[in-house]
């Protein structure tokens, strides 16, 4: 099916399916790892899928962006986490008997749940550490499309993509003479129907977007949920587990390990956000 007729009916199912499982499920975390932040990874995901000169199976990213981070080794057991298959098995089972395509029999339950598996920053670390990072983890797009959402997410909201024509008829940057990076307004005056994201948006829909930092209001929220320090003294024995630490330890290096090009197009502007957060000017 091509990228214009998606999702048909069908697939509206088990995606609504997926949407219900991952609303009841977030709603057990904390807000670092909530609704909200599937949702944006979700939309980011499918706009970077958009993007790319070949189309990666939308439905496999929608879905995996969905439930990424429903066995999130945060707030669940390794023994839930260990067999994602085994777990989401009687999901996809029910989505097909309730209208749905068959994912486990054309084999894309199999993709999804690996994608889902490889999805976090800790396990490619892991992999890599171990020599496991093989031609698919290099290789997968729809891999590649989901891991760059959830990463842009820790590092910014999700907001209208610098990857979209910059063409005047197309974009409007209004910057107010106060207006800074993190509070820079964009205004789309018109939208080709080719564009990558915001699909539902007519021509000459005008939107206005604020872009606030919401990766570093996630790295807080966690902190503040899990008894971690936001900041220490240097060489205190907490520093290694501070919320700052996590910026130098993970948030810094994201823009390097983006994979797709339009990622990493936005990746440049929010990673100048958390520099700049870390390191003000003067």
């Amino acid at each position: 099916m091509s990228s214009e007729m998606y999702p048909s009916s069908s697939e509206r199912v088990v995606i609504d399916a997926a949407e219900k499982l991952m609303v009841e499920t977030m709603a057990r975390y904390d807000p670092s790892h909530d609704a909200y932040h599937v949702q944006r990874v979700r939309k980011t995901a499918l706009a970077l899928a958009r993007a790319l000169p070949t189309t990666p199976d939308l439905l496999v990213v929608e879905i995996a962006a969905l439930l990424h981070d429903v066995l999130d080794k945060k707030y669940v057991s390794a023994a839930e986490a260990s067999d994602p298959y085994s777990f989401f098995l009687p999901f996809f089972t029910s989505a097909a008997q309730n209208g749905g395509p068959d994912l486990v029999s054309d084999g894309r339950a199999r993709l999804i749940t690996r994608v889902i598996e490889n999805v976090s920053w800790t396990t490619e670390k892991a992999l890599r550490a171990r020599g496991a990072w093989g031609a698919w983890h290099d290789e997968c797009s729809e891999l590649h499309c989901v891991q760059d959402a959830d990463r842009l997410d820790a590092i910014g909201a999700f907001d209208l993509p610098s990857f979209l024509p910059s063409e005047s008829n197309i974009i409007e940057v209004l910057l107010s003479p106060s207006c800074s990076m993190l509070r820079d307004r964009r205004r789309i005056t018109h939208l080709p129907p080719s564009s990558p994201i915001h699909p539902d948006l007519t021509p000459y829909t005008a939107i206005h977007t604020n872009a606030p930092p919401t990766g570093i209001l996630r790295c807080a929220a966690f902190s503040c949920v899990s008894n971690r320090p936001l900041h220490t003294p240097p060489a205190d024995p907490r520093q290694p587990e501070s919320a700052l630490q996590h910026f130098h330890d993970k948030l810094v290096h994201i823009r390097g390990r983006l994979k797709t090009v339009p990622g990493r197009q936005m990746g440049e502007k929010r990673h100048q956000v958390v520099r700049s957060f870390i390191c003000p000017p003067l």
